[in-house]
């Protein structure tokens, strides 16, 4: 099955399956690389990302004074 359609099912919209399949694609990265890979702007890439954390599919940590951003993989 589709990882979209199991996401979808699982309720996430559209902008967090763009978040969460670059997340898995590049491992933990700075937001401004997920941005890039998910094709949305940073701003919306955060507020994606908050609600993934929020859901507990994501997480942040300093490596190097740089925030990273990562998600549990399924």
């Amino acid at each position: 099955m589709n990882p979209d359609i199991i996401l979808s099912h699982l309720g996430f919209s559209d902008k967090e399956i763009k978040v969460y399949m670059s997340c898995l694609e590049l491992g933990t990265a700075p937001m401004i690389h997920i941005a890039k890979r998910a094709r949305l702007k940073r701003a919306n890439t955060y507020v994606i990302m908050n609600k993934l954390k929020e859901k507990g599919f994501a997480e942040c940590f300093l490596k190097k004074h740089v925030r990273h951003f990562g998600v549990v993989s399924p």
